[in-house]
């Protein structure tokens, strides 16, 4: 897909997410943590990475929630701005230690970086997915460099 045709793309996917109510979006993060938390690779993995939501995202705090009651580690990414690269780091909570950065991305502060190779399952956030996975991010390819770095 040309960079052109992904830019229309970008602009008719966010204004979707703009027409949604803050009740549908919260009905549709809850049914999609829902599948998530009963999927088998969820219950597998011992290191998960979330992303930190934005409001017109996926709430990801329903899966953090679940993985510490399940005793799994939770990383979030840290942002390098300059470098183009995020960092993961274990957070303990959604709510210390965090910082809103660049274009409204939350982030934690600090935290104990985890090597990539320890992470067992990454969610990814996008705006949206073709039906056989293919991913529309936002546009900075932040998670496509880091993914690529992991060897996913």
């Amino acid at each position: 897909m040309s960079d052109g045709n992904k830019s229309i793309l970008r602009k008719q996917l966010r204004e979707k997410l703009i027409a949604l109510s803050v009740e549908q979006r919260h009905q549709k993060s809850l049914a999609a943590c829902g599948l998530l938390i009963a999927s088998p690779e969820f219950a597998q993995a011992r290191v998960i990475m979330i992303y930190l939501s934005t409001p017109e995202e996926i709430d990801t705090a329903p899966l953090a929630l679940k993985a510490w009651q399940q005793g799994k580690t939770v990383v979030a990414p840290k942002v390098s701005w300059d470098q183009r690269r995020m960092l993961p780091v274990e957070i303990t909570s959604l709510q210390t230690g965090m910082t809103t950065t660049g274009p409204g991305v939350r982030e934690p502060i600090a935290g104990q970086p985890i090597p990539i190779e320890f992470i067992d399952l990454v969610i990814v956030p996008g705006l949206g997915f073709s039906p056989t996975g293919h991913r529309i991010g936002r546009g900075m390819g932040f998670y496509d460099r880091f993914l690529a770095a992991a060897g996913i």
